[in-house]
């Protein structure tokens, strides 16, 4: 999964969120700073690279192919992720929460 350099506080890719709820480890390459990067270290769902790198990407393909990672717990991990901070409810309650404070903000 690519992120061009400079989108680090702008995008997320969707598709993130259907891979991670399919029990599949990813391979990122972005920003350190960007969500995306963020979010796949901070769950350990992943492999983390810097963007525009592609010998990077290379070898971690070449890792995993390796068998230097366990896929597998990558992918239940990101499986866990979307199952507990996900859902439909616990979100549309986080975008609520959100606009009361910035209403009572103004």
């Amino acid at each position: 999964m690519g992120l061009a350099r400079g989108l680090a506080g702008y995008v997320v890719p969707s598709r993130l969120y259907g891979v991670l709820a399919a029990g599949r480890p990813v391979i990122v390459s972005a920003d350190p700073e960007s969500e995306t990067a963020r979010l796949v270290a901070k769950v350990g769902c992943g492999i983390v690279l810097p963007a525009g790198r592609p010998d990077l990407v290379a070898g971690a393909i070449r890792d995993v192919y390796g068998g230097c990672h366990d896929l597998q717990e990558m992918g239940q991990r990101g499986r866990e992720y979307v199952l507990r901070e996900g859902d439909r409810g616990l979100a549309v309650r986080r975008y609520s929460a959100l606009l009361s404070d910035l209403v009572r903000a103004s």
